[in-house]
C-alpha cells in the first residue's frame, strides 16, 4: 500500500493524464469535415460554405451574420475496456474527460446573442441541433469587456445569453484570453458531481490538450443535466456580419478514466492475487 498511496495521490491531482484509450478522437487531420472521419456530423448551414478545414483545424466563418456548427450523436462513441460512454452523465461508472483546442479571432468576444460573437464546444447536449435542447458547454464570450472561458448548463439551445448559467469560470490565463490559441481539458467525476474546467493558452498555435500542465484549473458541484439523457455534442460559432471573424477547433477527445476506488479496488485485488502465488510457492 506504501507504493499505491503516492499513486491516487497523483491520479487524484492530475486524472487526465492516466487515460490511455478514448471514446472518441477527431483531429480534424483531412480534407472536409464528414470525409474519413470517425462520425457524420450534421453540418449547419447545411451548404458547409462556412464550415470547412484548414491546415488539419476545423475552421467556421463567413460574411453574414447567423450560426455556423457541427453535431454528432454519442452513439458514435466507441467502449473501452468493453464499458461505453453513457449518455447520462451521472449513470458512468468511470470519470469522463473531454479535451480539446478552440481558439476565434475577437479581442471581445461578444456572446450568443443574434449578431453578436460566441464560441462554443458542446460536450454533452440533448439535441444535435445546438440551438435548442438542454446540456453543458465551454464558451468563450459575453456582454463587457472581460470574457473569460466558461463552462455552462444552457437550456433553449446555445443561441442567447440568457440561455446559460455559469457552472465555472477560469480564473487564470483563461479569465480574459481574447484571440488566444487555447487547450481546455473539462473533467467530470459522477460519483460527486464534480466538474473541473482546465485551460491553457499554448501562445501561437495549438499544442496536444492531453498532454502538458494545466495551471488554470477550477472545479465545482453541478447536477442540472447529469440525470438526463445527453446523447449529442458539438461545435459552433455564433458570429457578427464582419467576413474576418474566425473561429477554429482541433484536437477533440473524450476518455474515461477509473475512479480512485476503483483503481484501489483493482490495486487490493492485484496483492491479494501476489500474496495467493507467494504462498502456493511455498507450498
Amino acid at each position: 500500500m506504501r507504493t499505491l498511496l503516492p499513486a491516487l495521490a497523483v491520479f487524484v491531482l492530475a486524472p487526465p493524464l492516466v487515460a490511455q484509450t478514448t471514446f472518441f478522437a477527431n483531429n480534424f487531420n483531412r480534407s472536409s469535415v464528414n470525409t474519413g472521419g470517425p462520425t457524420s456530423y450534421t453540418i449547419n448551414p447545411t451548404s458547409g460554405s462556412s464550415v470547412s478545414i484548414s491546415s488539419g483545424v476545423l475552421q467556421m466563418g463567413s460574411s453574414t451574420s447567423g450560426r455556423d456548427s457541427i453535431s454528432a450523436s454519442t452513439s458514435s462513441y466507441g467502449t473501452v475496456g468493453g464499458v461505453g460512454y453513457n449518455p447520462v452523465l451521472s449513470g458512468n461508472t468511470q470519470i469522463i474527460v473531454w479535451s480539446f483546442n478552440m481558439r476565434q479571432s475577437r479581442s471581445d468576444p461578444s456572446g450568443f446573442d443574434s449578431g453578436s460573437a460566441g464560441q462554443a464546444v458542446a460536450i454533452a447536449g440533448s439535441s444535435t441541433t445546438l440551438t435548442t435542447g438542454t446540456g453543458y458547454a465551454v464558451v468563450i464570450g459575453q456582454s463587457g469587456t472581460t470574457d473569460p472561458i466558461r463552462l455552462v448548463s444552457y437550456s433553449s439551445g446555445l443561441s442567447a445569453d440568457s440561455n446559460l448559467t455559469n457552472v465555472a469560470v477560469a480564473t487564470g490565463s483563461g479569465a480574459d484570453p481574447g484571440a488566444a490559441f487555447l487547450s481546455v481539458r473539462v473533467t467530470y467525476v459522477p460519483s460527486s458531481n464534480t466538474f473541473s474546467l482546465a485551460t491553457r493558452d499554448d501562445f501561437g498555435s495549438f499544442a496536444d490538450p492531453q498532454s502538458g500542465t494545466y495551471a488554470d484549473v477550477v472545479s465545482a458541484v453541478d447536477g442540472t443535466y447529469v440525470g438526463s439523457s445527453l446523447s449529442a455534442f458539438g461545435l459552433l460559432w455564433n458570429h457578427g456580419a464582419a467576413g474576418t471573424d474566425i473561429a477554429r477547433f482541433d484536437n477533440f477527445t473524450v476518455a474515461p478514466v477509473p475512479e480512485p476506488a476503483t483503481l484501489l479496488a483493482v490495486a487490493a485485488a492485484g496483492l491479494g492475487g501476489l500474496r495467493l502465488r507467494r504462498r502456493l510457492a511455498r507450498a
